[in-house]
């Protein structure tokens, strides 16, 4: 009976179907970063727009260590995130956290939008954040404040590769699903495996 063996089949991949569309559609975990780890150093940026939009070009920028580094880590670990986010992201500031001169975390946030692109750890789409609260107001309160009082970058200017920007673009256009809502980086020259749950 050839029959039983197929229909078996049939139903294990609808049921593997129906996990993966589930969790796709799952809503965060938590409603906050609280996986972030510990932090030495960030960096603040105000990005260059050409219109509405950011090219990769950067207007300002501030390297903050000790304290300063781990107040914006505390803003950071403050905001609330959701799988919810409207597609378009025209961001305005980004933020860079390092553990021991090690990237951990690079993301561009629009507060027009109430959205982050994180580029490091890499995500398939934008993560939604809540902008216009108050914990996401005090966060572009300080970067206004900490970038503002900077001088505009003249003679440096720094760009994003143009072949990486086309495919971050393509990914999010795609409406492509984050495998998990949590994600396990690694990196060669840090000791630990980190765990951001969103």
């Amino acid at each position: 009976m050839m029959i039983e063996p197929t229909i078996r089949v049939t139903l294990a991949c609808l049921v593997l179907l129906s996990v993966c569309l589930l969790g796709c559609k799952r809503p965060p975990s938590s409603p906050s970063m609280t996986g972030l780890p510990n932090i030495d150093k960030a960096e603040l940026f105000k990005l260059k727009k050409h219109g509405d939009l950011w090219n990769g070009e950067i207007e300002r920028d501030t390297i903050l260590v000790g304290n300063e580094a781990q107040d914006v880590a505390r803003l950071w670990r403050a905001q609330s995130f959701s799988s919810d986010s409207p597609i378009c992201h025209n961001p305005g500031y980004a933020i860079k956290f390092y553990d021991r001169d090690v990237q951990i975390l690079y993301a561009t946030l629009c507060w027009e939008c109430d959205n982050i692109e994180f580029l490091t750890p890499q995500l398939d789409k934008y993560v939604g954040f809540d902008a216009q609260g108050a914990k996401g107001q005090e966060l572009l309160k300080y970067l206004i404040n900490r970038l503002e009082s900077q001088s505009p970058m003249v003679s440096m200017r720094r760009t994003l590769d143009a072949a990486e920007r086309a495919q971050r673009s393509a990914l999010n256009r795609s409406g492509a699903c984050a495998p998990a809502d949590r994600i396990v980086m690694r990196h060669q020259s840090y000791e630990h495996q980190h765990l951001f749950t969103f």
